[in-house]
């Protein structure tokens, strides 16, 4: 997140290290970069001298600065340097700052995280000990369903007796008077 001032300083830089380095060889200007303790990648280089480069949003740290330090003390025509540089340490310190957030935010989720985690074993146990009482509410709703189907038929052979015991009874008693009209 570059600010416009600093993204025109770095634009102002790349145009004049494209001036400066112009009439050197690719060769030349690593010598050049090495020489000063700097490094560099002949795509780095060619990216720099490409035409409308200066547009192209080149990160100040990793590839202008380099350059700058080394070229732009060839350069008659000076740049505000120290201007980017307090610009960098502004950047930088709204990033340490957003860093700072950004963990305490992170510290806050991960503790709903574990929050959540414990809600879940929880939960888990809850239903475990639901599923077990269901399983033994199961379990004697069978036992009952087994002995009222026994009590029936008990209850059905006992009426089934009764009604035996009825029946032969009117039979006997039918008979006695059937042996008393003879």
């Amino acid at each position: 997140m570059q600010s416009e001032k600093r993204k025109e300083l770095t634009k102002q830089i790349v145009i004049r290290l494209k001036e400066v380095i112009q009439d050197m060889s690719d060769a030349e200007v690593m010598q050049k970069m090495a020489e000063a303790g700097e490094q560099t990648s002949i795509a780095t280089i060619r990216r720099i001298r490409a035409a409308g480069s200066e547009d192209s949003g080149f990160n100040y740290n990793l590839t202008v600065k380099p350059f700058a330090r080394v070229f732009l003390e060839l350069s008659s025509k000076p740049i505000d340097v120290e201007s980017l540089t307090t610009e960098e340490e502004k950047d930088r310190a709204t990033l340490d700052n957003t860093i700072q957030m950004k963990n305490l935010e992170i510290d806050g989720l991960q503790t709903e995280l574990a929050t959540s985690r414990r809600s879940i074993e929880f939960l888990k146990e809850q239903v475990a000990i639901k599923d077990k009482q269901l399983d033994d509410r199961k379990d004697f709703v069978l036992r009952l369903e087994k002995e009222k189907n026994a009590l029936r038929r008990e209850n059905n052979m006992k009426t089934l007796l009764i009604f035996v015991v009825l029946i032969l009874a009117l039979v006997f008693s039918a008979t006695d008077s059937l042996w008393a009209l003879f």
